[in-house]
């Protein structure tokens, strides 16, 4: 918990520098202890924070998850998403699956909170 930065690499191209601030963003612990009308979240023992800031590249390799229903084939390991960020920002993203490109290009037009 006392960290300030972490470096995500992989074999696939993902590069993210994170910056972290304990003082302004807790860590959570998702225990998975089961609550009655609620769900259990797992792997239990995960924990959870805000990066202070996000600087890289995240290659996408496995899947889309979205929340709504969709036709589209989200899987990625033929065709991986390519997502280029800078302080927290996706200013850059592709994909060589033309289906893909352009629900990416639907997600990433929605105006978000800055």
């Amino acid at each position: 918990m006392p960290a300030y930065a972490l470096r995500v690499t992989s074999s696939n191209g993902t590069d993210l520098q994170i910056r972290l601030d304990p003082r302004r963003y807790g860590w959570i612990s998702v225990r998975g202890q089961s609550r009655p009308g609620s769900f259990t979240i797992l792997p239990a023992g995960e924990v959870a924070t805000s990066p202070a800031s996000i600087n890289g590249v995240l290659v996408a390799d496995f899947s889309i998850h979205v929340n709504v229903t969709t036709s589209l084939d989200v899987r990625l390991e033929d065709h991986p998403v390519t997502v280029v960020i800078e302080d927290g920002h996706a200013i850059d993203y592709h994909c060589s699956d033309g289906d893909v490109s352009r629900f990416l290009h639907k997600c990433f037009s929605v105006k978000g909170r800055a």
